[in-house]
Protein backbone atom coordinates (compact mmCIF):
# COMPACT_ATOMS: atom_id res chain seq x y z
CA UNK A 1 0.00 0.00 0.00
CA UNK A 2 1.23 3.35 -0.72
CA UNK A 3 0.56 5.72 1.68
CA UNK A 4 -0.56 9.59 0.31
CA UNK A 5 2.48 11.81 1.45
CA UNK A 6 0.57 14.91 3.77
CA UNK A 7 2.80 18.09 5.76
CA UNK A 8 1.40 18.19 8.81
CA UNK A 9 1.93 21.62 8.73
CA UNK A 10 0.35 22.18 5.69
CA UNK A 11 -2.76 20.26 6.83
CA UNK A 12 -3.54 22.28 9.94
CA UNK A 13 -2.98 25.80 7.94
CA UNK A 14 -5.29 24.49 5.68
CA UNK A 15 -7.84 23.08 8.27
CA UNK A 16 -8.36 25.83 10.64
CA UNK A 17 -11.83 26.83 10.38
CA UNK A 18 -12.81 25.05 8.03
CA UNK A 19 -14.21 21.41 9.57
CA UNK A 20 -17.51 20.25 8.44
CA UNK A 21 -20.11 17.72 9.31
CA UNK A 22 -18.51 14.54 7.27
CA UNK A 23 -20.68 11.90 8.89
CA UNK A 24 -23.52 13.28 9.16
CA UNK A 25 -23.84 12.41 12.62
CA UNK A 26 -24.96 14.64 15.64
CA UNK A 27 -23.98 17.78 13.63
CA UNK A 28 -20.04 18.79 14.15
CA UNK A 29 -18.53 16.98 16.48
CA UNK A 30 -14.63 16.18 17.49
CA UNK A 31 -14.60 13.02 15.76
CA UNK A 32 -15.26 15.31 12.01
CA UNK A 33 -11.82 16.12 12.28
CA UNK A 34 -10.25 12.61 12.53
CA UNK A 35 -12.37 11.42 9.33
CA UNK A 36 -11.82 14.35 7.65
CA UNK A 37 -7.72 13.45 7.99
CA UNK A 38 -8.97 9.41 7.35
CA UNK A 39 -10.29 11.05 3.57
CA UNK A 40 -7.43 13.11 2.81
CA UNK A 41 -5.53 9.86 3.48
CA UNK A 42 -7.00 7.63 1.41
CA UNK A 43 -8.28 5.42 4.33
CA UNK A 44 -11.45 3.20 2.99
CA UNK A 45 -14.65 4.38 3.98
CA UNK A 46 -13.49 7.36 6.24
CA UNK A 47 -17.03 7.77 7.45
CA UNK A 48 -18.18 4.36 8.74
CA UNK A 49 -19.05 4.17 12.77
CA UNK A 50 -16.33 4.01 14.76
CA UNK A 51 -17.88 1.01 17.09
CA UNK A 52 -18.33 0.50 20.41
CA UNK A 53 -20.63 3.09 22.24
CA UNK A 54 -19.55 5.80 19.08
CA UNK A 55 -17.41 8.17 21.11
CA UNK A 56 -14.45 9.28 20.28
CA UNK A 57 -11.96 7.01 22.91
CA UNK A 58 -13.27 3.93 21.31
CA UNK A 59 -10.76 4.72 18.32
CA UNK A 60 -8.04 4.15 20.63
CA UNK A 61 -9.70 1.18 21.94
CA UNK A 62 -10.53 -0.57 19.14
CA UNK A 63 -8.11 0.85 16.72
CA UNK A 64 -6.73 -2.71 15.76
CA UNK A 65 -10.11 -3.77 14.76
CA UNK A 66 -10.51 -0.31 12.76
CA UNK A 67 -8.01 -1.55 10.59
CA UNK A 68 -5.43 1.47 11.30
CA UNK A 69 -2.06 0.05 12.01
CA UNK A 70 -1.31 -0.11 8.09
CA UNK A 71 -1.91 4.02 8.19
CA UNK A 72 -0.52 4.83 11.94
CA UNK A 73 2.29 4.01 15.07
CA UNK A 74 0.52 3.89 18.01
CA UNK A 75 2.10 6.41 20.40
CA UNK A 76 2.13 7.22 23.81
CA UNK A 77 5.39 9.18 24.78
CA UNK A 78 6.27 12.47 23.65
CA UNK A 79 3.95 14.07 20.92
CA UNK A 80 5.39 15.67 17.18
CA UNK A 81 2.99 17.82 14.86
CA UNK A 82 0.09 15.90 13.32
CA UNK A 83 -0.22 13.17 15.76
CA UNK A 84 -4.02 12.76 16.77
CA UNK A 85 -4.39 12.20 20.39
CA UNK A 86 -7.13 10.37 22.03
CA UNK A 87 -8.67 11.25 25.81
CA UNK A 88 -10.78 9.01 27.92
CA UNK A 89 -14.31 10.16 29.18
CA UNK A 90 -14.02 12.55 32.24
CA UNK A 91 -10.53 13.86 31.07
CA UNK A 92 -10.41 17.78 30.92
CA UNK A 93 -13.94 17.41 32.39
CA UNK A 94 -15.70 15.97 29.01
CA UNK A 95 -17.90 13.18 29.47
CA UNK A 96 -17.72 11.87 26.48
CA UNK A 97 -13.80 11.54 25.53
CA UNK A 98 -12.11 13.35 23.15
CA UNK A 99 -9.86 13.30 19.80
CA UNK A 100 -7.44 16.49 18.06
CA UNK A 101 -4.76 16.86 16.71
CA UNK A 102 -0.93 18.06 18.41
CA UNK A 103 -0.05 21.58 17.32
CA UNK A 104 3.01 22.73 19.17
CA UNK A 105 3.63 23.26 23.05
CA UNK A 106 6.60 25.58 23.82
CA UNK A 107 7.28 25.13 27.49
CA UNK A 108 9.20 29.02 27.47
CA UNK A 109 5.65 30.63 26.03
CA UNK A 110 2.66 29.74 28.15
CA UNK A 111 0.43 31.36 25.60
CA UNK A 112 2.08 28.35 23.37
CA UNK A 113 1.47 25.42 25.94
CA UNK A 114 -0.59 22.23 24.27
CA UNK A 115 -2.08 23.88 21.32
CA UNK A 116 -4.46 21.37 19.49
CA UNK A 117 -6.46 21.53 16.38
CA UNK A 118 -9.92 20.23 17.24
CA UNK A 119 -13.24 20.32 16.11
CA UNK A 120 -16.27 20.87 18.93
CA UNK A 121 -12.96 22.24 20.75
CA UNK A 122 -13.53 24.70 23.18
CA UNK A 123 -16.91 25.76 22.08
CA UNK A 124 -20.39 24.29 21.16
CA UNK A 125 -19.85 22.69 17.73
CA UNK A 126 -17.10 25.45 16.55
CA UNK A 127 -15.31 24.57 13.43
CA UNK A 128 -11.63 23.60 13.03
CA UNK A 129 -10.27 25.93 16.30
CA UNK A 130 -6.56 25.95 18.16
CA UNK A 131 -6.88 25.66 21.54
CA UNK A 132 -4.76 25.08 24.61
CA UNK A 133 -5.68 21.23 26.00
CA UNK A 134 -3.91 19.55 29.36
CA UNK A 135 -2.67 15.92 28.32
CA UNK A 136 -3.77 14.44 31.59
CA UNK A 137 -6.15 11.53 31.05
CA UNK A 138 -4.98 11.17 27.34
CA UNK A 139 -4.87 7.47 26.30
CA UNK A 140 -2.43 7.83 22.97
CA UNK A 141 -2.21 8.96 19.95
CA UNK A 142 -2.32 7.42 16.49
CA UNK A 143 0.67 9.07 14.37
CA UNK A 144 0.49 8.54 10.71
CA UNK A 145 3.27 7.29 8.42
CA UNK A 146 2.66 9.12 5.32
CA UNK A 147 4.00 12.34 7.04
CA UNK A 148 6.60 14.38 5.26
CA UNK A 149 9.01 17.17 6.56
CA UNK A 150 8.26 20.55 4.92
CA UNK A 151 8.65 20.29 0.99
CA UNK A 152 10.90 22.61 -1.01
CA UNK A 153 8.57 25.41 -2.49
CA UNK A 154 7.89 24.66 -6.23
CA UNK A 155 9.32 27.21 -8.59
CA UNK A 156 6.19 26.74 -11.17
CA UNK A 157 6.06 30.43 -12.54
CA UNK A 158 8.81 29.54 -14.96
CA UNK A 159 6.63 26.65 -15.92
CA UNK A 160 3.21 28.20 -16.52
CA UNK A 161 1.95 27.84 -20.17
CA UNK A 162 -0.11 30.80 -21.01
CA UNK A 163 -3.88 29.80 -22.13
CA UNK A 164 -7.30 31.74 -21.13
CA UNK A 165 -10.46 29.60 -20.70
CA UNK A 166 -12.35 28.34 -18.56
CA UNK A 167 -14.01 24.68 -16.86
CA UNK A 168 -16.84 23.25 -15.25
CA UNK A 169 -15.70 21.24 -12.55
CA UNK A 170 -17.42 17.76 -12.83
CA UNK A 171 -16.80 16.18 -9.09
CA UNK A 172 -17.06 17.74 -5.64
CA UNK A 173 -14.38 19.30 -3.25
CA UNK A 174 -11.32 20.29 -5.43
CA UNK A 175 -9.21 23.04 -2.98
CA UNK A 176 -7.62 25.74 -4.30
CA UNK A 177 -4.55 26.40 -3.28
CA UNK A 178 -2.65 29.41 -3.48
CA UNK A 179 0.97 29.83 -5.44
CA UNK A 180 1.04 26.79 -5.81
CA UNK A 181 -0.06 22.58 -6.05
CA UNK A 182 0.91 22.48 -2.33
CA UNK A 183 0.06 26.32 -1.08
CA UNK A 184 -2.28 27.06 1.77
CA UNK A 185 -6.06 26.09 0.39
CA UNK A 186 -8.30 29.21 -0.42
CA UNK A 187 -11.47 27.49 -1.04
CA UNK A 188 -12.79 25.26 -2.26
CA UNK A 189 -15.02 24.15 -5.66
CA UNK A 190 -17.73 21.41 -6.05
CA UNK A 191 -19.57 19.69 -9.15
CA UNK A 192 -20.84 22.58 -11.29
CA UNK A 193 -18.83 25.55 -10.81
CA UNK A 194 -17.11 27.27 -13.68
CA UNK A 195 -14.03 29.20 -12.97
CA UNK A 196 -12.16 31.37 -16.06
CA UNK A 197 -8.08 30.97 -15.86
CA UNK A 198 -5.24 32.56 -17.59
CA UNK A 199 -2.63 29.65 -17.46
CA UNK A 200 -2.27 26.21 -17.22
CA UNK A 201 -0.11 24.03 -15.41
CA UNK A 202 1.15 20.16 -15.10
CA UNK A 203 3.38 18.54 -12.29
CA UNK A 204 2.69 17.46 -8.71
CA UNK A 205 0.73 14.38 -9.80
CA UNK A 206 -1.90 16.42 -11.50
CA UNK A 207 -3.07 19.01 -14.40
CA UNK A 208 -3.89 22.81 -12.74
CA UNK A 209 -5.56 25.33 -14.54
CA UNK A 210 -4.04 28.83 -12.89
CA UNK A 211 -5.36 32.09 -12.27
CA UNK A 212 -4.27 35.75 -11.27
CA UNK A 213 -6.37 36.98 -7.77
CA UNK A 214 -4.61 40.32 -6.60
CA UNK A 215 -0.84 39.39 -6.03
CA UNK A 216 -1.96 35.99 -5.82
CA UNK A 217 -1.93 33.18 -8.35
CA UNK A 218 -4.30 30.37 -6.95
CA UNK A 219 -3.94 26.58 -8.78
CA UNK A 220 -7.07 24.55 -9.12
CA UNK A 221 -6.18 20.97 -9.88
CA UNK A 222 -8.65 19.47 -12.79
CA UNK A 223 -6.88 15.69 -13.42
CA UNK A 224 -6.26 13.08 -10.54
CA UNK A 225 -2.95 12.89 -13.48
CA UNK A 226 -0.18 14.58 -14.78
CA UNK A 227 -1.45 12.73 -18.45
CA UNK A 228 -3.84 14.67 -20.69
CA UNK A 229 -7.54 13.17 -20.11
CA UNK A 230 -6.66 10.33 -17.89
CA UNK A 231 -9.29 11.29 -14.40
CA UNK A 232 -10.86 14.19 -15.34
CA UNK A 233 -11.96 16.30 -12.56
CA UNK A 234 -12.84 19.18 -15.19
CA UNK A 235 -14.26 19.42 -18.63
CA UNK A 236 -13.86 22.91 -20.95
CA UNK A 237 -16.84 25.22 -21.53
CA UNK A 238 -17.29 28.19 -23.99
CA UNK A 239 -15.57 31.05 -22.14
CA UNK A 240 -18.89 32.92 -22.98
CA UNK A 241 -21.31 30.86 -21.77
CA UNK A 242 -23.18 33.15 -19.01
CA UNK A 243 -24.31 35.34 -22.12
CA UNK A 244 -27.23 33.45 -22.33
CA UNK A 245 -28.25 34.21 -18.67
CA UNK A 246 -27.70 38.27 -19.34
CA UNK A 247 -30.56 38.31 -21.55
CA UNK A 248 -32.68 36.81 -18.36
CA UNK A 249 -32.02 39.35 -16.15
CA UNK A 250 -34.78 41.72 -14.41
CA UNK A 251 -33.75 45.15 -14.40
CA UNK A 252 -34.36 45.97 -10.50
CA UNK A 253 -32.08 48.67 -8.28
CA UNK A 254 -31.63 47.84 -4.83
CA UNK A 255 -29.98 47.33 -2.19
CA UNK A 256 -28.97 43.90 -0.44
CA UNK A 257 -28.14 43.68 2.75
CA UNK A 258 -26.86 39.83 4.07
CA UNK A 259 -28.50 38.04 7.01
CA UNK A 260 -25.98 34.56 7.10
CA UNK A 261 -22.60 34.40 6.72
CA UNK A 262 -20.65 33.36 3.63
CA UNK A 263 -22.46 34.37 0.57
CA UNK A 264 -20.69 34.05 -2.09
CA UNK A 265 -20.03 36.82 -5.02
CA UNK A 266 -19.45 35.03 -8.72
CA UNK A 267 -18.44 36.65 -11.96
CA UNK A 268 -20.32 36.09 -15.16
CA UNK A 269 -23.20 33.75 -13.83
CA UNK A 270 -24.23 31.79 -11.36
CA UNK A 271 -21.68 28.86 -11.36
CA UNK A 272 -18.99 31.52 -12.52
CA UNK A 273 -15.84 32.45 -10.12
CA UNK A 274 -15.86 33.28 -6.97
CA UNK A 275 -14.38 36.84 -6.79
CA UNK A 276 -15.93 37.95 -3.08
CA UNK A 277 -17.75 36.46 0.18
CA UNK A 278 -20.36 38.42 2.10
CA UNK A 279 -20.57 38.05 6.02
CA UNK A 280 -23.59 39.31 8.13
CA UNK A 281 -24.32 42.44 7.85
CA UNK A 282 -22.38 43.32 4.89
CA UNK A 283 -24.17 45.03 1.98
CA UNK A 284 -24.02 45.53 -1.40
CA UNK A 285 -26.02 47.46 -4.30
CA UNK A 286 -27.24 46.14 -7.67
CA UNK A 287 -28.80 46.98 -10.83
CA UNK A 288 -30.51 43.51 -11.65
CA UNK A 289 -31.68 40.64 -10.28
CA UNK A 290 -32.17 37.07 -11.46
CA UNK A 291 -34.21 33.72 -10.88
CA UNK A 292 -32.43 30.24 -11.76
CA UNK A 293 -30.02 27.54 -10.29
CA UNK A 294 -32.29 26.53 -7.45
CA UNK A 295 -31.78 30.28 -5.95
CA UNK A 296 -32.94 33.95 -6.22
CA UNK A 297 -29.72 36.34 -6.99
CA UNK A 298 -29.23 40.02 -6.86
CA UNK A 299 -26.76 41.20 -9.65
CA UNK A 300 -24.58 43.93 -10.36
CA UNK A 301 -22.58 45.10 -13.19
CA UNK A 302 -18.88 46.67 -13.23
CA UNK A 303 -18.13 47.69 -16.61
CA UNK A 304 -18.38 44.87 -18.77
CA UNK A 305 -19.09 42.64 -16.54
CA UNK A 306 -22.50 41.10 -14.09
CA UNK A 307 -21.47 39.57 -10.62
CA UNK A 308 -24.25 36.64 -9.07
CA UNK A 309 -25.00 36.65 -5.84
CA UNK A 310 -27.45 34.56 -4.20
CA UNK A 311 -29.80 36.32 -1.28
CA UNK A 312 -31.87 32.66 -0.89
CA UNK A 313 -31.70 29.19 -0.61
CA UNK A 314 -34.54 29.22 -2.60
CA UNK A 315 -36.28 30.26 -6.11
CA UNK A 316 -39.22 30.69 -4.14
CA UNK A 317 -39.71 34.63 -3.01
CA UNK A 318 -39.55 34.51 0.38
CA UNK A 319 -38.03 31.24 1.34
CA UNK A 320 -34.77 30.87 2.72
CA UNK A 321 -33.90 34.11 2.72
CA UNK A 322 -29.89 35.35 3.23
CA UNK A 323 -30.55 38.97 2.68
CA UNK A 324 -33.01 41.49 2.93
CA UNK A 325 -33.86 43.44 -0.30
CA UNK A 326 -34.48 47.25 -0.47
CA UNK A 327 -34.35 50.46 -2.50
CA UNK A 328 -31.51 52.17 -2.47
CA UNK A 329 -31.80 55.48 0.68
CA UNK A 330 -31.96 58.45 -1.39
CA UNK A 331 -29.09 60.64 -0.58
CA UNK A 332 -30.75 64.17 0.28
CA UNK A 333 -28.81 66.95 -1.15
CA UNK A 334 -27.13 69.78 1.56
CA UNK A 335 -28.87 72.88 1.61
CA UNK A 336 -27.05 75.77 0.45
CA UNK A 337 -26.32 77.97 3.03
CA UNK A 338 -28.54 80.85 3.27
CA UNK A 339 -26.09 84.34 2.87
CA UNK A 340 -26.61 86.95 5.70
CA UNK A 341 -29.31 89.69 4.70
CA UNK A 342 -27.16 92.50 3.83
CA UNK A 343 -27.44 96.12 5.93
CA UNK A 344 -29.10 98.51 3.94
CA UNK A 345 -26.78 101.65 2.97
CA UNK A 346 -27.83 104.38 4.25
CA UNK A 347 -28.77 107.28 1.63
CA UNK A 348 -26.02 109.78 0.87
CA UNK A 349 -27.68 113.51 0.28
CA UNK A 350 -26.19 115.73 -1.92
CA UNK A 351 -25.87 118.91 -0.28
CA UNK A 352 -26.69 120.72 -3.65
CA UNK A 353 -29.88 119.16 -4.00
CA UNK A 354 -32.95 120.72 -2.01
CA UNK A 355 -35.99 118.71 -0.68
CA UNK A 356 -39.39 120.07 0.11
CA UNK A 357 -41.05 119.50 3.61
CA UNK A 358 -44.13 120.22 6.04
CA UNK A 359 -44.15 121.15 9.10
CA UNK A 360 -46.71 119.86 10.86
CA UNK A 361 -46.08 121.22 14.42
CA UNK A 362 -49.27 121.91 16.76
CA UNK A 363 -47.61 125.39 17.14
CA UNK A 364 -48.20 126.61 13.98
CA UNK A 365 -51.68 128.14 13.12
CA UNK A 366 -53.93 126.09 10.91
Amino acid sequence: MSLVKINPTNWINSHIGTIYDIDGVAGIQCVDLYKIFLKDIGYPNPTRPIGGDGYADQIWYRRDALGLAPYFDYITGTLKEGDIVLWAKGAMECPSSHVAMFVKDDPSDPANRGIFLGSNQGAAHSTGVLTSISCSGALGALRYKGFTTNPTPVDTNGKLIEENGAMKITVDEINARANGPTGNIVRQYKMGDIVKYQYKYVGNGHRYIVWNEGPNKIYLAISGAETYGVEKWAEPVDIDESKDIIKDLIQEDGKATFTVDDVRERKGGPKGEVVRTFKTGDSVIYQYKYIGNGHRYVVRKQGNDYFFIAVSGSEEYGKDKWADCGPVEAVKPSEPEKPADPKPEEPKLDKNVKAWGCDISEHNPN
